[in-house]
């Protein structure tokens, strides 16, 4: 007898956001639109929800000794909530983003770079000191728009 799946919305009891939608996937797109630039940093795992957060900001580095990246669960027999099906293909292409998506393995930040999911992936000792320029940088001091358009 199959198990039922335990990452069903259901299954936290927590409200809506308020954008209507469960909690976690509500996080990702108010992340996602924030009048703000978002940076993450990847320097140990991220995987299942710490992908999706990843993959909701506006820009990703990561280490190429420590990252580990993956989407999980479609191989743990779950639908991802957080909204990789949207931002995948957005980044890396259709084909590529099915292959995260339904392969369910790991990869290497040198990987998720050549993939086009994160920026750059950078040697471990690199990757602080090229993030944190960009902390104080508001969108007009790097030619961003302060709105973007979202599909």
């Amino acid at each position: 007898m199959r198990r039922p799946c335990k990452c069903r919305p259901s299954s936290t009891g927590m409200p809506p956001g308020p954008t209507g939608m469960h909690p976690v996937p509500d996080f990702m797109t108010r992340l996602s639109r924030l009048q703000a630039v978002t940076i993450v940093s990847i320097r140990g795992r991220a995987s299942g929800i710490g992908s999706e957060l990843a993959l909701a900001a506006d820009m990703r580095f990561a280490s190429r000794e420590k990252a580990v990246l993956s989407q999980f669960e479609v191989g743990a027999g779950c639908v991802p909530g957080g909204g990789p099906m949207a931002y995948l293909p957005r980044l890396v292409g259709r084909g590529r983003a099915i292959e995260i998506l339904i392969g369910a393995d790991d990869f290497n930040g040198e990987l998720a770079e050549r993939y086009g999911y994160v920026n750059r992936a950078l040697p471990d000792a690199e990757l602080m000191p090229l993030s944190m320029p960009w902390r104080n940088a508001s969108p007009r001091s790097i030619n961003m728009p302060l709105s973007r358009p979202r599909s």
